[in-house]
């Protein structure tokens, strides 16, 4: 197979496992009904609080990271 062949079948599949879990995925009614009470200003609450200044970077093993991980075992 050629080069452009190769990646056109890489790309189809991509697609066809992306779209199949897609499908998956909204027949699941308890997900389904989990998505509907998820609200846009409560993701961008949480992300704003893991992404602040105060939490000092987030890097492996910092205090930043333990309050990190402190916050998501609290609030999830």
């Amino acid at each position: 197979m050629t080069l452009i062949n190769r990646f056109s079948v890489r790309i189809l599949l991509f697609f066809i496992s992306f779209y199949s879990t897609v499908l998956v995925a909204q027949e699941n009614p308890i997900a389904r009904q989990y998505g509907e009470q998820v609200l846009l200003s409560d993701l961008k609450d949480n992300l704003s609080i893991i992404a602040s200044d105060a939490l000092e970077g987030r890097k492996t093993g910092s205090r930043g990271q333990k309050m990190a991980a402190a916050f998501i075992r609290a609030h999830f």
